[in-house]
């Protein structure tokens, strides 16, 4: 007979947050949006993964293989760009460079393992 998992399924991302003077600047700069036009008050991040669909522990224990593969990395932001969707509405695009999709593709095969 086989064991049946009854963990509570949890969908999750994993975001990359910035830090020191980098934050500070960014938070000001949503700060002054914020005030002048409201909406949802989401942390500054880049979003590596979305969607993904596990366990609270399976999702801990994925989580801290990850971290401790992570490396401080610079990230460039690019334009600013909107999307008629209530977490998007404005955003700033990341610029592609090989260390950032490096972490993407672990963070994917992380959360595939």
């Amino acid at each position: 007979m086989a064991h049946i998992d009854t963990s509570e399924i949890i969908r999750a991302s994993v975001w990359l947050k910035p830090a020191g003077e980098a934050l500070e600047r960014i938070n000001k700069v949503m700060r002054a949006l914020h005030k002048e036009h409201g909406g949802p008050q989401v942390p500054p991040h880049v979003t590596l993964l979305t969607g993904a669909e596990t366990t609270r522990a399976s999702a801990e224990l994925k989580l801290k293989r990850l971290a401790s593969r992570v490396q401080p990395l610079r990230i460039k932001l690019g334009k600013i760009e909107s999307r008629d969707e209530y977490f998007r509405a404005l955003y700033a695009v990341v610029e592609a460079n090989g260390d950032l999709a490096a972490l993407m593709f672990l963070a994917a095969w992380t959360a595939a393992c």
